[in-house]
């Protein structure tokens, strides 16, 4: 007996250091792999960074200036964070630190005459809008008007009622602070790993497009795996990052000379909602229309996926003039209720900003075969 309990703790010993080593080299494979990834990332990076600084110094920047001073360009921002309190959470991924911004703000009023109307047309103008409405967009707003210029910012409605915080603001929250673990939400085990958070968000939202019946009762959800108010968030980022604007301050920003649009009601994906909760959503809004001073409209999220035909043609029946989205195209006529927006990256150098704004990345994608 002895003897096979021997052979018996050898033989499964051996199976374990074999698991141990199969696994170890998945693992390891899934480094390099990963690792060989990020390294050709940086290698583009370096050309093409090298690339825009010859285009720069050569002039070739100013000659698609040229070219494309026929059409205004519309850019996004969102969320604008004091420098000290951006922590490079996935829910600042669309976020800029007050630094880059005032530094992307200046040169773009360099390169173009900054406005707020978005019928208007002719050489080298430009429209800067923000989305969602935090109280962070507030500092944002002071920063252009030192420059003299002014923004429209798209809020929606309930929160600016309310003071909720958007339910998808809610769910980036808390993925993005949440301590790592497994979590069941809504009947979904999640897994929380410093390194996976922002895949672990995406796949969470296809699940939310899919359950859009479901949107309302996400932050429950959540709040019953992991309490959002435990979150380890500094009170300061949580007060400027995910409390919305009240009426009272949306009143000082048309004061100032800037303009306040719709966003949607609750901001959920309107291509994912029915026929009847479509028009429902207009209809909240429409009651709630004296908030604006501008008839152009922002779809949430605004993306193909989250925008179709029927979402195009409700906004034009509600009388509205223009819509933004993201599908930004070089050269291309557009709908007026699809007009294309441009969001700039943080952390961008003077030369790829450049390369950017004057759409000469956008061509060198175009012949890429990328765009």
């Amino acid at each position: 007996m002895g003897g096979v309990d021997t052979d018996g703790g050898v033989e499964e010993g051996d199976e374990r250091r074999a698991a141990s080593r199969r696994y170890l080299r998945q693992e390891n494979g899934a480094v390099i792999d990963r690792s060989t990834k990020e390294a050709g990332k940086r290698l583009k990076q370096v050309v093409l960074e090298s690339l825009y600084v010859v285009c720069h110094w050569t002039g070739v920047f100013k000659i698609f200036y040229s070219l494309r001073r026929r059409t205004t360009l519309i850019l996004a921002y969102h969320n604008v964070i004091p420098d000290e309190l951006f922590d490079e959470s996935i829910h600042l991924g669309t976020g800029h630190r007050v630094s880059e911004f005032q530094r992307q703000i200046a040169l773009i009023a360099s390169r173009f005459k900054i406005i707020t109307d978005f019928s208007a047309s002719g050489a080298g103008k430009c429209i800067i809008t923000f989305d969602d409405g935090y109280a962070n967009n507030i500092g944002a707003a002071e920063q252009l008007t030192r420059l003299g210029a002014r923004g429209v910012f798209f809020v929606p409605v309930e929160p600016v009622l309310t003071g909720r915080t958007l339910v998808i603001d809610q769910v980036l929250l808390w993925f993005s602070y949440v301590p790592k673990g497994s979590y069941v939400v809504a009947g979904k085990t999640i897994s929380i790993a410093d390194d996976g958070r922002a895949e672990a968000f995406s796949d969470f939202y296809q699940w939310m497009l899919a359950h859009v019946e479901r949107w309302k009762t996400v932050p429950e959800s959540l709040d019953a795996s992991y309490p959002l108010a435990k979150l380890p968030v500094p009170k300061m980022l949580r007060d400027i990052r995910f409390r919305p604007m009240n009426l009272e301050e949306l009143k000082r920003l048309a004061k100032d000379g800037h303009l306040v649009g719709c966003h949607s009601w609750d901001h959920r994906p309107l291509a994912a909602l029915s026929d009847e909760e479509l028009c429902k959503d207009f209809e909240r809004c429409e009651s709630q229309r004296w908030i604006f001073n501008t008839n152009a409209y922002c779809y949430p999220f605004g993306h193909p996926a989250e925008v179709d035909d029927r979402v195009m043609c409700a906004c034009e029946a509600f009388g509205y003039e223009c819509a933004t989205m993201y599908t930004f195209t070089e050269g291309k006529t557009v709908n007026r209720f699809a007009l294309p927006r441009l969001s700039l990256p943080p952390k961008l150098s003077r030369y790829s900003l450049d390369a950017k704004l004057s759409g000469f990345e956008s061509a060198i994608k175009s012949v890429l075969g990328r765009s």
